[in-house]
């Protein structure tokens, strides 16, 4: 129509309805991508908050296994500390289950062999015994020799002789294994070197698990955080389709129309029908050859 056109309500009706019909077409595909999008961020956060919840179970998981690893290294540090206490006291000797006599004679043996020889005896072990933890180094050769020097110290434990050593370990305490344990720690030869390295890997294995844990909170915040804007993008695609559907519903209800004031209403056409073309005669034909007449009449 061309612009300012006066329409008829037949005009009006028939643009209303062109305009209704494509209007319907585009609304139907709109309200069906925006479903399918709200289908599908519905099933992502659902996903999500599984996976979140999934991530806290680790978590709490994680952090009682790093409570625990916590148990376990107080209590190594509380046996260390002891050991360590016990390593600074000086071994105490047995006493001797003999009678005051036998005693006795022992004592005075002992002041007559002080006298004969003029020196007193030189025996690795009292010596070890008299001196401070951790002072007394023996005189040993850096050998694989069995230690044969006297009662010695070992990662936290006190051994009265080598074949003590030996027993619990399996294996021959030796002159050289002796000087790199000396060596190593010193004063500190009763220091249980193989519990502190326990210690130290209890420590790091508690961090690695706390940090673990602190990684899985953090997933199971970001899954929660993601599914909330999931959750948000299905209930604004749900808004936006009963909005597109209570426009179709206002949209579908057919107005009233009326003619504009100075329309003009279009001729109506009538079905014309043909007449029927008359036919044609047909020409009459004559014989073209010479007309002979009957001698019928001249024979009689």
């Amino acid at each position: 129509f061309a612009p300012g056109k006066k329409l008829t309500a037949a005009e009006k009706k028939a643009l209303y309805n062109t305009f209704m019909k494509t209007y319907k077409s585009l609304n139907a595909a709109v309200i069906s991508g925006l479903q399918s999008t709200a289908k599908s961020a519905t099933r992502d956060a659902s996903q999500k908050l599984v996976d979140a919840s999934r991530a806290d179970a680790r978590e709490e998981s994680l952090n009682k296994k790093a409570k625990a690893t916590g148990k376990t290294v107080d209590s190594l540090q509380k046996q260390k500390a002891l050991n360590n206490k016990n390593a600074q006291q000086k071994p105490v000797k047995k006493k001797s289950g003999s009678m005051p006599m036998i005693v006795g004679i022992v004592i005075l043996l002992l002041i007559v062999a002080i006298v004969i020889f003029g020196k007193r005896s030189e025996d690795p072990e009292d010596e070890f015994y008299e001196a401070s933890f951790g002072t007394r180094r023996y005189d040993v050769h850096g050998n694989d020799d069995y230690f044969m020097a006297g009662p010695f110290w070992y990662r936290g434990r006190y051994y009265h002789n080598e074949m003590d050593y030996y027993r619990e370990h399996g294996h021959h305490y030796t002159n050289r294994m002796y000087l790199d344990n000396y060596d190593s720690y010193g004063r500190g030869q009763g220091r249980d070197a193989a519990l502190d390295q326990e210690i130290m890997e209890k420590i790091e294995k508690r961090e690695d698990l706390s940090e673990a844990a602190a990684d899985a909170g953090e997933a199971a915040d970001n899954l929660r955080a993601d599914a909330q804007e999931l959750e948000n993008e299905a209930s604004e695609a749900q808004e936006d389709i009963e909005e597109l559907r209570e426009t179709a519903d206002i949209l579908d209800e057919e107005p009233d129309f009326e003619d504009d004031e100075g329309a003009e209403e279009e001729p109506a056409f009538e079905d014309v029908v043909e007449e029927e073309e008359p036919e044609e005669e047909e020409p009459a034909f004559e014989d073209d050859g010479p007309e002979f007449e009957d001698d019928l009449e001249e024979n009689k």
